[in-house]
Parts: C-alpha cells; structure tokens; sequence
C-alpha cells in the first residue's frame, strides 16, 4: 500500500490516488508519497517523540523537556488561590471590625499556617517537592 499526504490541508491519503484526487480536488502535484515506514512512525513513534506537521511536512521531532518548575509554580499559585478563596471570608469579618468565633478563629490560623508553609517551599527542587498538607 502506498501512502501520499498533503500539506494543505494536512492530511494522509491511502494508495487509491484517483478516488483522492477526485473526493478531494487535490492535483496529483499537491500530494507527496510517504513511505509505509515513515508513515507508521509517525502514528506510532518511538518513546521520547511524537509526530507533528512542520514546515508542511509530517515529521517525528523530540517531545520538549518537561518544564518541572512551571508545573510546580502553577501547583503554588493554584493552593495560594485555595487559601485566599477559604479565608476571604473570614478576613472581611476581621477587616469590618467583626468578631471571629472561637472555630473560624483556629480555620483561620491553620489556612494562615498552611499558607507561610507553601511560601517556605523552593520550587526550583521540582519535581521532588513535599508540598504541605492542606488544612481539615
């Protein structure tokens, strides 16, 4: 079997080239012959890289090193917002002069000490963060 495919639009097309051409109004010059080989790899590439179309071509190119750091500050930046969202409330009690009860007094301590432990953290040691546990 032969493979064509076509880089506008992208696309791979089987060995029955008339029907193709015709279904699709490409002209034979618009389809370029892949061969079976190149086609499988890249539907099917080795661990480490993945098939992508590139300057109108399908090619295999390496995945990009994951980015550990930008994983962990997006982690962070998620929890800070979690805490701010949970202590909202209580903190506009405080800011209106209200008087916390003695349970909101200790929710609010423990998102306060969970807070000061992610600000703690050194994110440049991602992947190997022991992230603190959120409060009950």
């Amino acid at each position: 079997m032969k493979y064509y495919y076509s880089s506008n639009p992208p696309g791979f097309y089987s060995d029955d080239l008339p029907r193709v051409i015709e279904d699709n109004g490409f002209t034979i010059d618009e389809l370029t012959e892949i061969s079976t080989e190149d086609y499988e790899l890249f539907f099917n590439p080795p661990e480490g890289k993945y098939g992508e179309w590139v300057d109108g071509k399908p090619v295999v190119i390496d995945l990009p090193p994951i980015d550990y750091f930008a994983i962990a500050q997006r982690e962070y930046n998620r929890l800070k917002s979690e805490v701010q969202n949970t202590t909202y409330t209580l903190n506009l009690k405080l800011m209106a002069g209200r008087k916390l009860t003695t349970k909101e007094t200790i929710t609010l301590n423990e998102w306060l000490d969970y807070s000061d432990l992610l600000d703690e953290l050194d994110l440049s040691t991602a992947p190997n963060i022991e992230w603190p546990t959120k409060p009950n």
